[in-house]
Formats: structure tokens, sequence, C-alpha cells
């Protein structure tokens, strides 16, 4: 399969700012004094608080941004292969992301936006342009801009006050979830009890298993970004992991999103 469809498939396959800043500010994430490891499993019992209270404090503690450029190394893996590749990320909040991925050369570009999908691949001179219905109907779970946007920002999947969650039971974290359409879809969050971070989120849908961990934090001007995602898929025939680790990060209102598919591109049905 295609590298960025694939890449693009795993991350959403199972899902069913405010801040105006005068210019960038940039940090390396591995060097930053500044830096905030959280671990995903805290030492102590947490304090019991009630599931409203939780989810005030977890809204209260969320990263909001303008919009934001990351640098990433991403590691894809499954049964038959695996694959490194550096991608960069840009995020306008709420409104579109623009991801560019490279090894030595070029080797796709996708701008995401609230009501389409549209990339192309250099190698194979081609390009897809859909609309989210015509994915999420491939799909067969509902896909939208925000579900990705939160993926990549450390973000529950889906929003907390979009759903009718229940408090789980774990000794050491927040945990948060929900099960719809009769069961057949569970949804699992983990939270840091001290800072409210989002840990690790879990989506299950009739024996695929979708789950996204965020290992560690980092504090940048004031903003706690996830340093490392880590996603894995498993389903019935087959498991993929892809690990992206987040290199630098910069963040503002001045970032530009060009795109435009190039003559000749052939597409992709």
């Amino acid at each position: 399969m295609r590298i960025f469809l694939f890449f693009f498939l795993l991350v959403v396959g199972c899902g069913g700012v405010n801040k105006d800043r005068k210019e960038f500010n940039k940090r390396n994430l591995a060097s930053s004094a500044s830096t905030a490891i959280m671990n995903s499993k805290s030492k102590e019992a947490v304090d019991k608080i009630s599931t409203k209270k939780l989810v005030l404090e977890i809204e209260k503690n969320t990263t909001y941004l303008n919009s934001i450029f990351f640098r990433s190394q991403v590691s894809l893996e499954n049964e038959s292969s695996k694959s490194q590749f550096n991608v960069s990320i840009k995020i306008k909040d709420n409104e579109k992301i623009l991801l560019s991925g490279s090894l030595i050369i070029p080797l796709f570009k996708a701008l995401l936006t609230k009501e389409s999908i549209s990339f192309y691949e250099k190698i194979s001179k081609t390009y897809f342009e859909r609309d989210y219905d015509y994915l999420s109907s491939r799909l067969k779970n509902k896909l939208s801009f925000q579900n990705i946007q939160n993926i990549l920002v450390g973000r529950p999947i889906i929003k907390l006050n979009d759903l009718r969650l229940k408090q789980g039971s774990d000794k050491n974290n927040y945990m948060l979830y929900t099960d719809i359409k009769r069961g057949d879809v569970r949804i699992e969050y983990f939270f840091n009890p001290t800072n409210f971070k989002l840990l690790s989120q879990y989506i299950i849908n009739k024996g695929n298993r979708l789950e996204i961990t965020y290992n560690n934090y980092s504090l940048v001007e004031d903003q706690l970004f996830p340093k490392d995602i880590k996603v894995i898929l498993k389903t019935k025939k087959s498991n993929t992991k892809i690990d992206i680790s987040l290199k630098t990060v910069e963040f503002g209102s001045k970032l530009s999103f060009p795109f435009r598919i190039p003559e000749g591109y052939k597409p992709i049905e």
C-alpha cells in the first residue's frame, strides 16, 4: 500500500487556539532544559474525584494552540516490512494540517482540511483527493479532521463532552471509558493524575484494537506537547506499529501551507 495512505489509514482506521503569538518560538525537544518527562504510570494512588470534576480538570489542562510545526521521525512496522522516514507536520488549529514526508528525497505531501484530504506521492506520481464521507464509508467508521488533529497533539480522539463517560478503575492513573453502538465499540482514556495530560487512548471495535500511547511530554513555552507517540493497530489478520518521535516544535501564527498537486500525476482509485 502506498506509504502515506498506509500511515493515514493506520492512525485513523479504528476511530469511529487560542493564544496569539507575535513571533515563532522554537525549542529542541531532545535537549531543552525545560523538558518535562511523564512516565506512563504514576507511582502513587490517585485521589478520588467525580467524573464531572475530572472532565473539567482535563479540559482546563488541554493544550490549545493557534498553529504549530513539528519535525518528526516515523517508524512503521508490520509482519512483512519495516520502514523509517521523516515527516514534518504543520497544524493550524481546527483548520488544516500539512504533512510532508521524506527519506533523503521527498516522498509525499498531504493537506487535510475540515472538508477533505488531498495527497500525492512523488515516486509513483499519483494523487488522491476525497472528502471524509468517502473515507468514512471505506473505513466503516466515522472520520473527521478533528479526530486526526487530536491524535497528533495529544488530545482525546473524540471530545470528552461528546461522549457519555464513566470513570473506570485504575490504581495509578485516571481512567474514563464509554461503550457505544450497544457495546460494539469501546473507548478508553488514561490521564496523568498530576497534570491531567493524556497518557493513552484505546478504541476496540469488533475485534480490532487501536492503541495510542504518549510516553513523554515536553514543556515548551508553558505548553505540554507529546514527544513520543506510539500507535499500534491490532486486527484479526495483522498487527502494525507506528512510532512518531518529535524532534523540534515551533508555534505561532505565521505558518504557510503550500500545496499543489503536480501536473501529470495520476489519480489513485
